[in-house]
């Protein structure tokens, strides 16, 4: 919007504060920093149902936001108590000390990959009838679902169906091109994924991707099927105004650190064998060089910590509330990224706070992009994810810097495309094309 004027769009994601999922925070971020650019998102959420839950995020949304819990069905509470289907309590998540993976399996087959879809979709019918509702009382000009969840797509859809306005999908990861995950699926699964996809991708004005590598790869599937015209990319991003204020003290040991839970696909395995290497080489002492672990480790993640002779030497932290984080990465030496190949398509949203803290990075990563990222940036090196040799290499080249006494604070201009302000900005671009 180009008069000054604010038009107002219905922004469907599941995720949204109190809760503190990774798939929240870019919602939120759109909330506080639209309305600059001329749009002011009306939000269908879900109410909270799990141990991600941190009301202090209430406190950031601006003044006057309207936000709907009517994502919400009863089909879904029933099923979860018949089921069984209990989230993980507060304590466990807050403490990270979780023993396994959460997996259900029926005949060998993880439950959440046999389906193509996942529990929003049984608040379906809630959903729609609640985006029409606020579509016609707010006078809505546009439709944008931040997914995961995948169900939010067919929420979009049938709200764009019946009141006309323009849909816009938006992809926090890919979907069928996430081929670790589709390989869990069983065959059937991967038709149905791949044929949702394509039907409400025809559907869209606009399909917004998280990084520049999976736009590129979806216009590639795509290509012959949908306009590659209709693909973009909005990168994940940081806002400072969202942690508390900090400078942050650096220890007087050389410290890394590595901020936020391991998954299924994201294991600590590369980082501590590098960690173990450059240790050997440099010849440190417990005392010299430490590796520290925010968010919790579980029992799987611990033990290549004992199989390499590491444990006197890494420290744990626990939760740390977001607006706390900022605190928590100024306060090392060293923020460690970890992409693996089946990231390769993805950005891990923690670079951008680690973008935000201004502290060096070290990525081990199988993703070029974030590679491009840091060297352009100039806030970190990279090394070859399973090259534990040159990842201790630019460990060694951080830890030179460290003894010469060189600054470890970088400079915050370099870090501005990265900005929330900057991701809104991009975003209402996206919006005012659909909506011309």
């Amino acid at each position: 919007m180009t008069d000054g004027a604010r038009a107002r769009y219905l922004l469907v994601s599941p995720y949204f504060p109190p809760m503190s999922r990774i798939g929240a925070k870019r919602a939120l971020h759109l909330c506080r920093n639209l309305p600059e650019f001329g749009w002011e998102p009306v939000v269908l959420s879900a109410p909270p149902r799990d141990g991600h839950v941190d009301p202090r995020l209430m406190d950031a949304l601006p003044a006057g936001t309207v936000v709907s819990r009517g994502y919400a069905g009863t089909l879904r509470s029933f099923l979860h108590r018949t089921l069984r289907f209990e989230p993980l309590p507060f304590e466990e998540v807050a403490s990270g000390e979780a023993t396994r993976l959460r997996e259900r399996r029926v005949f060998g087959q993880d439950v959440g990959f046999l389906t193509p879809l996942d529990q929003y979709v049984y608040d379906l019918p809630a959903a729609v009838r609640e985006g029409v509702a606020l579509v016609r009382r707010y006078g809505l000009r546009a439709v944008q679902v931040s997914a995961d969840p995948w169900s939010g797509f067919l929420t979009g859809w049938f709200v764009h169906r019946r009141t006309g306005i323009p849909l816009v999908l938006d992809l926090r990861d890919p979907w069928s091109l996430a081929a670790e995950k589709m390989a869990l699926r069983p065959a059937p699964t991967r038709a149905a994924v791949r044929w949702l996809e394509h039907a409400v991708f025809k559907r869209a004005s606009r399909i917004v991707l998280n990084s520049e590598n999976a736009c590129e790869a979806y216009q590639a599937a795509y290509r012959g099927r949908i306009p590659e015209a209709r693909f973009t990319f909005v990168r994940n991003a940081f806002d400072l105004a969202l942690f508390a204020p900090t400078e942050g003290t650096l220890p007087r040991t050389f410290t890394l650190l590595y901020f936020g839970r391991f998954q299924r696909f994201v294991r600590p395995h590369v980082l501590l064998r590098a960690f173990r290497r450059f240790v050997d080489r440099e010849g440190l002492a417990p005392s010299d060089a430490r590796l520290a672990f925010a968010g919790g480790l579980r029992l799987q993640d611990r033990a290549p910590i004992a199989e390499l002779g590491l444990e006197d030497r890494v420290d744990r932290v626990g939760y740390v509330p977001y607006q706390d984080g900022l605190g928590a990465l100024r306060s090392a030496h060293v923020l460690c990224l970890i992409v693996p190949p089946a990231c390769e398509l993805q950005i891990p949203g923690k670079l951008y706070d680690y973008l935000a803290a201004r502290r060096p990075i070290l990525a081990l990563s199988a993703n070029d992009e974030v590679d491009r990222i840091l060297a352009e940036t100039g806030s970190g090196l990279s090394a070859p994810y399973a090259d534990e040799e040159s990842g201790a290499a630019r460990l060694g080249e951080l830890y030179g810097r460290y003894r010469r006494g060189e600054s470890f604070e970088l400079d915050p201009g370099a870090v501005g495309a990265y900005t929330a302000r900057e991701q809104a900005r991009a975003i209402a671009a996206v919006l005012d094309g659909v909506t011309a």
